[in-house]
């Protein structure tokens, strides 16, 4: 978890330095060069920017390392106020973050989102 959040905010703030030419010098940095862009045009292409990260692990494994990195790359959305959907519209209503290794989606209530598998079988 630890190795998965100081490289991909490294890479992520990296890309974004090289794609706009900003000064951001750590993660904090990047978040202020965010905070005043939020056009739904801006938030795609931030989007954008973030989902062209590309994270390898030849190892594999247990495949933990690749699961924790889909979960820092969404905590990251969330925490730069980028997480939206496939329209652009920005998903405002959770509040998204990793405890312990665990992806947690709590909405404004404090309720925590329950996933739910469904089976279709007769």
């Amino acid at each position: 978890m630890y190795m998965c959040r100081e490289a991909i905010r490294l890479a992520v703030t990296q890309k974004f330095k090289d794609k706009y030419n900003w000064n951001a010098e750590n993660f904090n940095d990047l978040k202020n060069y965010i905070a005043d862009k939020r056009s739904r045009n801006d938030i795609v292409e931030f989007n954008e920017v973030i989902d062209s990260i590309k994270i390898c692990d030849p190892a594999v494994g247990s495949g933990h390392f690749l699961v924790s990195s889909l979960n820092e790359m969404i905590a990251i959305k969330s925490e730069l106020g980028i997480f939206a959907d496939e329209h652009g519209t920005r998903l405002t209503d959770y509040d998204i973050t990793i405890e312990q290794d665990e992806l947690i989606i709590t909405d404004r209530k404090g309720d925590i989102f329950q996933y739910e598998v469904r089976s279709f079988r007769k």
